[in-house]
């Protein structure tokens, strides 16, 4: 048994060939008999045409019986000799034609002979022996008839030979075309049937694969070798995905802890981005961001803001005679009381080294800023316990801007407190200093 649909359909397609040159053949046969079947007919038409103009030839001669009529009925028997003689390719012989006209030529001419002697010949009136004329004429006509009759014998056994042959190529164009064609609905048939098994299978499979099935194998038992090598690599392909694919249970929690991971390191970045790496505060960057948003929400909602530059006194001290962990130890307690004595709408930062920087937000006006920074120098300057056990402390001069009184933004903000800074610093250690606060304070008591 074949199994493979190549070969099946090379079969199917060599059937098909032969069917329609089988049939073509049918039809050139048909069609072969037919022009044959025409052909001599239409040659015993001809000689019948001639034969009937023989006829006429004749009767004309026995009405008249004079020599013109004689010459006439000579050239009729000529002309059907003639064609008779013609070189005509049909199955049919005419050898008896032949030879009947043979005979009509032979009687012509002793016909001719009688008149050529007889000079009465030539007055119609006159008649020759009455015995000779009656027998010419009878055997002219008897031959004629035969000529007629052997005409219609054979145009009988033409039709009928036609019909016959016909009728045999008919049959057996039908029985090869029925042979031919159950050997093609049956090869059809089969591949269908193959091919829908196969197709089957495979969908089936593809099925299971959707659904996550990793387990299952096609079973390439009874299938076309093609179909034997797509269930083939089809069975690979889901070895391939099951040594490398996750289960459903396994990728949610791969992708859960991806998701963490990556959010871990989101957070990371933002606060290595935007946060002092030794306080936790704001960096310089992120300080200068969140101040200009908070000046912009100022000048949305109408209110005010305070910006306190903070230095911190004899940090360098600290530094020199305690060494940097210390130096390190009192920026993170500093920025832990920031922290923890500034509202929750107000932020600070670390501006660099040991200078911080502190928003007042959302100010209604600006009294009690400068009781805000009496406060954190206050808290700023008490002592700090060293990991040595040792205690230190540090000052801080405080220089305040004011929002919308002293610039628009953070850089213009930010200068006036460092410079208003510098002017407390100047003065003595533990100090504010503002160039407005004094004014706004008179005019507020004035």
């Amino acid at each position: 048994m074949i199994n493979s649909i190549t070969k099946k359909l090379t079969i199917l397609f060599v059937s098909a060939i032969l069917l329609v040159g089988f049939i073509a053949f049918s039809i050139g046969n048909l069609w072969y008999e037919q022009n044959t079947t025409f052909v001599e007919l239409q040659r015993i038409t001809e000689i019948q045409r001639d034969v009937d103009g023989l006829r006429s030839q004749l009767w004309v001669f026995l009405q008249y019986d004079d020599q013109k009529s004689l010459e006439q009925v000579y050239k009729a028997q000529k002309k059907l000799d003639a064609t008779l003689k013609s070189p005509v390719d049909v199955t049919f012989r005419v050898d008896k034609l032949i030879k009947m006209n043979n005979s009509l030529a032979t009687l012509l001419t002793q016909e001719r002979t009688m008149v050529a002697r007889d000079k009465r010949f030539v007055t119609s009136s006159l008649t020759r022996f009455v015995g000779t004329s009656e027998l010419l004429h009878s055997r002219y006509n008897m031959i004629v008839q035969n000529m007629t009759e052997e005409l219609i014998y054979l145009q009988q056994m033409v039709l009928e030979k036609s019909n016959k042959n016909q009728s045999f190529s008919v049959v057996s164009a039908l029985i090869q075309q029925v042979i031919l064609g159950v050997i093609v609905c049956s090869l059809a048939f089969m591949i269908l049937r193959r091919f829908k098994h196969g197709f089957t299978l495979m969908k089936q499979g593809i099925s299971d694969l959707a659904k996550g099935d990793l387990d299952s194998r096609l079973s390439h038992h009874n299938l076309d070798s093609e179909f034997v090598t797509l269930a083939k690599f089809f069975n690979q392909m889901k070895v391939s995905l099951q040594n490398t694919t996750y289960s459903k249970e396994e990728l949610q929690s791969e992708v859960e802890r991806q998701t963490y991971k990556l959010q871990k390191q989101k957070e990371r970045l933002r606060f290595l981005s935007e946060k002092d790496a030794l306080s936790g505060l704001y960096n310089r960057r992120a300080l200068k961001d969140n101040l200009n948003k908070a000046i912009i929400q100022a000048r949305r909602t109408h209110l005010k803001l305070a910006v306190l530059f903070i230095d911190l006194d004899k940090f360098k001290h600290v530094n020199d005679n305690f060494g940097h962990d210390a130096g390190d130890k009192v920026i993170v307690t500093i920025a832990e009381r920031l922290n923890a004595n500034l509202r929750e709408s107000d932020f600070c930062g670390r501006f660099g080294g040991d200078e911080f920087i502190v928003c007042l937000d959302l100010l209604n006006d600006y009294q009690g800023v400068k009781e805000k920074a009496l406060q954190l120098i206050d808290e700023l300057t008490q002592p700090i316990e060293l990991k040595d056990g040792s205690v230190t402390r540090v000052g801080a001069s405080i220089g305040i801007s004011l929002y919308p009184l002293q610039g628009n933004d953070a850089v213009q903000l930010i200068k006036a407190a460092d410079q208003a800074m510098y002017q407390a610093k100047s003065k003595r250690d533990g100090s504010y200093c503002c160039a407005l606060m004094d004014e706004i304070e008179q005019a507020q008591l004035g």
